[in-house]
């Protein structure tokens, strides 16, 4: 099946307004898939210089502070239970928020291979780093490119 390019936003994925315990995974998001489509996460292959697929995540408070710590994407249910794979990327924030506008500088995101159907859940998770924090939807930044396919 051949797809098309696409890409989650922070209106895709994040909620409004969320707060993270320090040192625990708190999902701070999720996007349903919905009828008659499949979505990969990334978008074809390539290295540093050629991929086409690209990621950039600028987590901020309601300040505008950039928040420090682990972002995880995972694969859920419609139930909300883990999938296998169930972890299918995971990165620093500082190497995802390098440059929301300079795509050399964004991390290759590369299409994972894992397709998710209708009522399937991708779910971002967020570990900050020292102290609790609150994720403000409005103030942070996501540019994630996927795969869409529709089905007929």
């Amino acid at each position: 099946m051949k797809g098309y390019r696409s890409a989650f936003t922070k209106e895709d994925l994040l909620f409004t307004s969320t707060p993270c315990n320090a040192g625990q995974y708190t999902k701070i998001g999720e996007y349903k898939i919905v009828a008659g489509e499949l979505v990969k996460l990334g978008y074809l292959q390539g290295d540093q210089a050629g991929a086409e697929g690209r990621i950039h995540i600028e987590l901020k408070n309601s300040a505008g502070t950039t928040l420090s710590g682990t972002i995880r994407l995972v694969a859920l249910s419609p139930q909300d239970m883990p999938l296998n794979p169930s972890i299918l990327f995971e990165a620093r924030t500082e190497a995802l928020n390098q440059s929301s506008s300079d795509r050399t500088k964004q991390i290759p995101f590369n299409d994972l291979g894992i397709a998710l159907s209708e009522d399937k859940k991708y779910a971002v998770n967020f570990k900050p780093d020292g102290s609790s924090v609150t994720v403000d939807k409005a103030k942070s930044t996501v540019l994630m490119d996927i795969t869409r396919v529709l089905l007929k």
